[in-house]
């Protein structure tokens, strides 16, 4: 009987653990040891001072979404500090009126379909300086918060100055906070419940003892 119990024990602790190690290789190969998952958008290159873009959104593909954080991000890739924003369209119009600019509502491989609207003002007034925006952010990396709530509005990209030539990533970035840390618990326990399945399971076959003496 004892060696009937060590071996179930032995059998169900051995597929607990290569199960939660199976899922935490699972998730780290989606989320990594920061439990953050990125994706490309699209490029922004424009030799204007900025890139319009109509009805920008991303949305959620992975996951449950309560338990996830979802941010747009974008990277300068000519070293200039980059600036984005979020407005509706009538306020970023009246502030790119005169701007050169670019207008985009179309993703298409990974570059946007562009419309160029000419202007003569440049650089554009700061656009750090206006008021107009809903959400904003620059650098040399640029990221902004995202809840899906912004499809009618406008997404603009432009050079913190304001000057012409835009060059940046648009990425969008899942986050879940210390999932990270969490998977690779889930692993390292996995790791120790495989180890004690097969102990038991070796203590079982060995459990027997000795064959009794034959009797002179």
């Amino acid at each position: 009987m004892k060696k009937a119990v060590l071996a179930i024990f032995g059998v169900l602790l051995l597929l607990l653990g290569i199960a939660a190690v199976v899922a935490s290789g699972l998730v780290i190969s989606v989320f990594g040891t920061k439990g953050e998952n990125t994706t490309p958008v699209a490029v922004v290159d424009t030799d204007t001072a900025a890139l319009y873009v109509r009805s920008f959104n991303v949305e959620r593909t992975e996951g449950p979404q309560e338990y996830l954080n979802l941010s747009v991000g974008v990277k300068s890739t000519n070293g200039k500090t980059i600036f984005v924003g979020v407005t509706p369209p009538d306020k970023a119009q009246a502030y790119l009126r005169g701007v050169p600019y670019e207008s985009a509502s179309k993703i298409s491989d990974g570059a946007f379909e562009v419309k160029a609207v000419p202007g003569l003002i440049v650089p554009a007034p700061a656009p750090e300086q206006q008021s107009i925006w809903t959400l904003s952010d620059s650098g040399t990396s640029a990221t902004l918060p995202w809840d899906g709530q912004h499809g009618s509005d406008v997404l603009v990209v432009m050079n913190a100055d304001g000057t012409a030539g835009v060059r940046a990533d648009i990425s969008a970035t899942l986050t879940r906070p210390n999932l990270g840390a969490m998977t690779i618990a889930v692993g390292v326990l996995g790791t120790l419940l495989a180890v004690f399945g097969v102990v038991m399971l070796v203590l079982a076959f060995r459990s027997g003892g000795k064959a009794p003496r034959p009797t002179p």
